[in-house]
């Protein structure tokens, strides 16, 4: 990992945030690795700016120190990869077509 990189995560992971922690949907492994929301807002800002910049925005020592656990966290569990170029992962679309039988469904 670079101080220039960004974090993308895998196109098999799908973030979601909750009312208390968010959850992150191993679509792959079929797991869930539950977080605190302030990770999944890391990951939003990692995806648009790079390591430096966002440490460089943080003002207090611990929440630098949170911040290194975070990316730890991120390196260990391997739910995405560090990149300097994140323009050439895009975001899987989340919208899925209806099926044609499922129209047919009763319930």
């Amino acid at each position: 990992m670079s101080e220039n990189d960004f974090y993308v995560l895998y196109s098999y992971n799908i973030p979601v945030r909750g009312s208390d922690k968010s959850v992150i949907y191993n679509l792959h492994k079929s797991k869930l690795v539950f977080i605190p929301n302030s990770m999944l807002y890391l990951l939003e800002l990692l995806r648009e700016k790079c390591v430096k910049d966002v440490y460089c925005q943080i003002e207090l020592d611990e929440d630098k120190m949170l911040f290194s656990e975070y990316l730890g966290f991120l390196k260990k569990y391997r739910l995405g990869m560090f990149t300097q170029n994140p323009e050439e992962f895009p975001p899987m679309e989340k919208e899925m077509e209806k099926s044609k039988r499922g129209d047919d469904c009763d319930y």
